[in-house]
C-alpha cells in the first residue's frame, strides 16, 4: 500500500499490483517440480510452458462468443452433439468453451486430453472401454463415449490445450471432419496469440503513461528543494 501510494502521489494513473502473479507463477514452478522431479529437462519444459500459457492470461475468464462460436462449429461439421474447449493448466483442464453439454456433466477427459496434446495429429478414441476410462463413462450406460481432439499448439511450439469432439455412440471422423477440427484448433490459436499481442499493447501503453506522468511531475519540481517550479506554475495558470 505504502508504494501505491507513492506512485500515487508521483502522478502515476495506473498502478499494476503484479504480486497475484508471481504467487502464481511460483505454484506452476513448485507443482512441474513436484510432478518432474526425476526429469530436470521435463521439468524446465513444462515450466516454459505453463508460462507460456500464463502469458495469455486466458484461464479463468469468462464464456466468450468468439471461442463459443467455434465450438460451435466444431459439433456441426463433426456430426457431434458435444464439443469442448480446454486448456491445461498445473494442475487442471480448464474449459474455456463448452457446446452441448453443461460443466456440471462433463466427463472426466483428462487422459484423452493430454494424450492429444502431446502430438500434432488429432487424437482419436472410437469408443471407451470402462478399464481405462473409469470416470469417463463406457457405451453401455448411455454416457459419452467418443472422443477425437485437436492440439492447440502455440506460436512458440507448446501445447496449450485441446479442440475435441465428443459422442453417445462408438462412431469415427473421416478425414474431412478431422482436418475440419484441426483448422478450428488453429482458428482458436489464433484467437489466443491475437489476445496476448492485445495484452502487450495495453501494457506498454500502462507503462509509458505511468513514465509519462512521473516526467512530468518530475519536471514541474525544482530538483534541489523539492518545490514547484517555474513548469508547475505555468501548468497552474493553465
Amino acid at each position: 500500500p505504502e508504494y501505491r501510494n507513492r506512485c500515487l502521489t508521483m502522478g502515476a494513473t495506473y498502478f499494476l499490483d503484479k504480486t497475484l502473479e508471481f504467487h502464481r507463477v511460483a505454484e506452476i514452478i513448485t507443482g512441474a517440480v513436484t510432478e518432474f522431479a526425476d526429469s530436470p529437462a521435463e521439468v524446465r519444459e513444462e515450466v516454459e510452458r505453463l508460462l507460456d500459457l500464463f502469458d495469455y492470461r486466458i484461464i479463468g475468464t469468462p464464456a466468450e462468443q468468439c471461442y463459443d462460436d467455434l465450438t460451435a462449429m466444431a459439433a456441426r461439421l463433426c456430426a457431434a452433439p458435444v464439443a469442448l474447449l480446454t486448456l491445461h493448466d498445473a494442475d487442471r483442464q480448464w474449459v474455456k468453451s463448452c457446446n452441448g453439454i453443461a460443466l456440471a456433466d462433463i466427463p472426466d477427459i483428462r487422459r484423452h486430453c493430454e494424450r492429444t496434446a502431446v502430438g500434432i495429429a488429432p487424437y482419436v478414441v472410437e469408443a471407451f472401454d470402462e478399464p481405462a476410462d473409469e470416470g469417463a463413462g463406457t457405451c453401455r450406460d448411455g454416457h459419452l463415449c467418443f472422443f477425437a481432439g485437436a492440439p492447440l499448439i502455440g506460436e512458440n511450439g507448446f501445447s496449450l490445450g485441446t479442440l475435441s469432439v465428443m459422442d453417445y455412440c462408438p462412431r469415427r471422423l473421416d478425414d474431412e471432419q478431422l482436418g475440419f477440427l484441426q483448422a478450428l484448433a488453429r482458428q482458436v490459436v489464433s484467437l489466443l496469440e491475437m489476445r496476448r499481442t492485445a495484452l502487450e499493447f495495453r501494457n506498454v501503453h500502462v507503462r509509458r503513461t505511468m513514465t509519462e506522468k512521473a516526467l512530468e511531475a518530475r519536471s514541474a519540481t525544482d530538483p534541489l528543494t523539492g518545490l514547484s517550479n517555474r513548469v508547475a506554475f505555468r501548468q497552474a495558470l493553465g
